[in-house]
């Protein structure tokens, strides 16, 4: 027949999910998760047997499966998977990551990593979300009473502090990852949609069953509320207040990222929380009622899955009625967005680089939103220039 003497890949066993599957891995970035009932058809496929001689085989041990269905599992599971021995897998490409350049291996710095797991101690976690959100309490009411206005705050001082607090993100995951002794890749350098990021290679953390995972997931947003801690205190001694504005802006860009709405952090805690298998796919396909089409886990069709698929779908919902909104309010005021982004440009064309930059702080938290608009319109384009061109 067709697939006769088919050989499958070989594998390490992880560990067991949260609905009972069991994790295969075959290399560091290719992993998947298979039923017990399916890893015993998977394990037949030696490269000696006929699918008659696995039919057979499989029946000696109380499991039948007519060869019809054997060829299924071969179209369905083998050949898209790429677990046939001398196939290449190849990962998924359509990531919102579309730039990144590996900088080094993360064992150079394990000795750091492995002294900072404790503060996954569970006593050492309520003394520091305690202090975190005393911390973001005293800096909240900071803002208020001395009544900061958004357009007077150094904007370019605050993304700086952004952007270490994204490092110190990315230590946070690899941490929990050596907590659970799993290896980490390779530490990098990328453009998330738009703007910058620092990116670590966690594929191994598959291996590990959904309450490990789920420590993993939450980790980088644990250890980035710590510089609140450490800018209150600043804001304290200097009388700065864009400290207190950075820990605000720091407070909130969490909530988002703990939002399901695009493959952040929160949409993997969501999926891990609930074992939850290709989310954002299957919820799409319920949408243009083509789920029927796509093959699902049991886990998909549970009245569990029914429920926080159309959360995710909603969250999307109201994503996109929030960018329609900003953008008609763009449209509106394009006039006097535009004259201020013509001062901007006189001003660093007379090389008046102080009030180039007092100018551009004034719409700096109105364009940022604007640039993120125009790049989620126009990112497939974007995405294939950038391949094209590294």
């Amino acid at each position: 027949m067709k697939y006769d003497f088919i050989k499958a890949k070989p594998y390490t066993v992880g560990e067991m999910t949260k609905d009972d599957k069991i994790i295969l891995s075959f290399d560091r970035k290719h992993h998947i998760k298979l039923s017990r009932l399916a890893k015993v058809i998977f394990d037949k496929f030696d490269g000696n047997s006929t699918l008659e001689e696995i039919q057979v085989s499989l029946l000696h041990e109380n499991v039948s499966i007519s060869l019809d269905e054997l060829s299924e599992f071969v179209e369905k599971i083998l050949v898209p998977n790429a677990l046939i021995e001398g196939t290449e897998y190849k990962p998924n490409k359509d990531s919102l990551l579309w730039f990144k350049v590996n900088l080094f291996e993360t064992d150079r710095l394990s000795f750091i990593f492995e002294r900072l797991t404790f503060f996954y101690n569970i006593r050492v976690v309520f003394l520091m979300l305690f202090l975190i959100m005393c911390t973001i309490s005293y800096s909240t009411y900071e803002i208020i009473s001395n009544k900061v206005v958004l357009h007077n705050v150094n904007s370019l001082k605050i993304l700086l502090i952004v952007a270490i607090d994204m490092i110190i993100h990315e230590v946070g995951h690899i941490v929990a990852a050596y907590k659970y002794n799993v290896k980490v890749g390779k530490i990098g350098f990328g453009i998330f949609l738009f703007y910058p990021v620092m990116y670590v290679d966690m594929s191994n953390i598959w291996r590990c069953k959904n309450t490990k995972r789920m420590v993993v997931d939450i980790g980088g947003t644990y250890f980035q509320l710590f510089l609140l801690i450490v800018l209150a205190i600043i804001a304290t001694i200097t009388g700065d207040m864009n400290y207190h504005v950075a820990n605000v802006s720091i407070f909130v860009a969490v909530i988002v990222n703990l939002l399901p709405i695009i493959k952040l952090d929160g949409y993997w805690l969501f999926c891990d929380a609930l074992g939850l298998d290709n989310l954002s796919k299957n919820s799409f396909d319920r949408l243009k009622s083509e789920h029927q089409k796509h093959e699902t886990s049991s886990a998909s069709k549970s009245k569990q899955y029914m429920i926080f698929s159309d959360l995710y779908l909603v969250t999307i919902i109201v994503a996109l009625i929030i960018t329609i909104g900003y953008s008609i309010n763009i449209i509106m005021n394009w006039k006097n967005l535009q004259n201020s982004i013509n001062t901007i440009y006189l001003d660093f064309a007379r090389l008046d680089v102080n009030r180039g930059l007092f100018h551009l702080n004034e719409i700096f938290l109105y364009i940022l939103p604007l640039i993120f608009v125009i790049f989620m319109s126009f990112s497939s384009i974007i995405k294939r220039i950038i391949r094209r061109i590294t």
